[in-house]
C-alpha cells in the first residue's frame, strides 16, 4: 500500500509541477508577446517620428565639412544658413557659406549674413584681457599676429585701428 501511495503522490506532485510550469510558461509567453507588441508599437512610433526630416538652420562663422554633411544628410531638411563674425569676418564667412552651398549642390538654400562684429567682446576688451591674464593663442577676428612661433601665414586683419 505504501508503494502505491508513494507512486500516486509522485504522479500527483509531477502533475502539479508540470501544471505550475505550464502556467508559468503560458504567463511567460503572454508576457513576451505583450513585450514584443509594445516594442513593435514603439518601433512604429519612432519610425513614424523619424520619417519626417529634421528641420535645421545652420548658424556658424564659416562653412566646412560638418555643414556639408548636414546639407547632404537624407534625414535633415536645411532651411538656410546664417553666418556671423567669429574666426573670420561675417562677409568672408558668408562668401565661404555661399561657395560651400554651391559645391554641395544646393544653391537653392538661402544664406544670410549676421553680425559683423562679435556681440560679446570688442577688440579693446580682448586686449585688456590679455593685459591682465596673458596672451591669447587665438583671438578669432581680432588676431593681428601669432602669439606662438608658427609656420602659418598671418591671417588677414580687418579690424579698425584705435578701436
Amino acid at each position: 500500500m505504501s508503494m502505491r501511495s508513494d507512486s500516486i503522490r509522485q504522479q500527483f506532485s509531477e502533475r502539479i509541477i508540470s501544471s505550475r510550469h505550464g502556467r508559468t510558461a503560458r504567463r511567460l509567453s503572454r508576457s513576451l508577446a505583450a513585450a514584443c507588441l509594445g516594442i513593435s508599437c514603439l518601433g512604429l512610433s519612432v519610425a513614424t517620428a523619424w520619417a519626417e526630416p529634421r528641420k535645421v538652420i545652420l548658424d556658424d562663422d564659416g562653412f566646412a565639412l560638418a555643414q556639408w554633411m548636414v546639407i547632404k544628410a537624407p534625414d535633415v531638411q536645411v532651411l538656410g544658413v546664417t553666418t556671423v563674425t567669429g574666426d573670420a569676418w561675417a562677409k568672408e564667412a558668408t562668401a565661404m557659406a555661399l561657395r560651400g552651398v554651391e559645391i554641395a549642390g544646393r544653391p537653392d538654400l538661402p544664406v544670410y549674413t549676421g553680425a559683423s562684429f562679435p556681440l560679446v567682446n570688442t577688440e579693446a576688451q580682448t586686449e585688456r584681457w590679455e593685459t591682465l591674464y596673458g596672451k591669447l593663442v587665438w583671438k578669432g577676428v581680432w588676431m593681428k599676429h601669432w602669439v606662438e612661433p608658427t609656420l602659418q601665414k598671418l591671417p588677414p586683419y580687418h579690424g579698425r585701428c584705435g578701436a
